[in-house]
């Protein structure tokens, strides 16, 4: 990356999780849990191309940190002279069958020539964080230059992803990554994060709750109504990364239970210890139960349990 230029956010991404594999690779046999990329980021995919000739099927298996979304127009409406695209709309294309015609004709093995086919791509394993990349900067071929696609994109709060299985997985919106200019050679990125109550260390702190603005040294905490009047009021910002998390079923979530990292572990026994003996001294076991008895209403009035973060209704970005 050279110095006073402007440079794409997603290229640093891929390049920064590049080098946190390749680190953690690095690593003991034992200590292969502090690969965070490969855990949460990764996930794999599978392509297949069909022969429209022979019928003959080809496949290949890639992995990814992150998924290219591709603008199209049968996903688009129109508001006030203005293109609207669905997200989740724009998703599903990406996993439809798509024609390979003309000059994109399939290459097949088995005939030995190009002839008309067909190719789309299922997802084999789903990342617990996906990283969505929204193509805003297309080629124009009249000028030779790379263009800024401003069209406003629908935001949900959940989108769904389809599995080999035929099934569904869904994934909660956690962050936005905004590109604020009008080309790919000038601009500004900052981004703005939900954080909510499973995120926090200290569950009492219900102030953290919501979306918080990350622009620079500027951090700002919002409503879900604040970041959608940001986006009507600069039109030049537009979302280009999104992150989203994998949200477990509810078989999942009773019996899945996350892996610590073993020096963490020593922490976390060595705290356990010293708590109990400080119950011992003070002699407060035997009031425990009467604590956590009178705790209790306290945690349920100020949203300790099941508290939803800050929603609002779904948005137009």
């Amino acid at each position: 990356f050279e110095h006073n230029q402007q440079q794409d956010c997603q290229e640093f991404l891929r390049h920064f999780l590049d080098a946190l594999h390749e680190e953690a690779k690095k690593t003991t046999q034992n200590e292969s849990n502090l690969d965070l990329v490969k855990q949460h980021l990764m996930g794999t995919c599978v392509h297949l191309s069909k022969c429209l000739t022979c019928s003959s099927i080809t496949k290949s298996q890639d992995l990814f940190y992150e998924l290219s979304i591709g603008f199209h127009e049968q996903s688009s409406t129109n508001d006030d002279q203005q293109k609207i695209f669905d997200l989740q709309s724009l998703i599903d294309h990406t996993f439809a069958w798509e024609s390979l015609i003309n000059e994109n004709q399939f290459a097949c093995d088995k005939c030995g020539k190009k002839e008309d086919g067909s190719r789309r791509m299922f997802l084999t394993s789903h990342p617990n964080y996906l990283v969505l990349l929204l193509k805003r900067f297309v080629h124009n071929h009249l000028t030779g230059k790379y263009e800024k696609c401003l069209d406003r994109t629908t935001l949900p709060e959940f989108i769904q992803l389809l599995t080999v299985n035929e099934t569904f997985i869904s994934y909660r919106l956690k962050a936005i990554v905004v590109h604020h200019g009008l080309s790919m050679n000038s601009g500004h990125y900052y981004a703005f994060v939900m954080i909510n109550n499973d995120d926090l260390i200290d569950k009492n702190n219900n102030n953290s709750i919501g979306w918080w603005l990350f622009n620079d040294t500027h951090v700002e905490h919002l409503t879900y109504e604040n970041v959608y009047a940001h986006f009507q009021r600069f039109p030049s910002a537009t979302p280009y990364v999104l992150i989203y998390e994998k949200q477990l079923q509810e078989k999942e979530t009773e019996t899945t239970q996350l892996s610590i990292v073993p020096y963490l572990q020593t922490f976390v026994d060595r705290d356990n210890q010293l708590y109990t003996q400080e119950q011992k001294r003070r002699g407060r076991s035997s009031r425990s139960a009467d604590v956590s008895d009178v705790n209790e209403p306290y945690l349920r009035n100020t949203g300790c349990k099941d508290q939803s973060p800050d929603r609002g209704p779904p948005c137009i970005f």
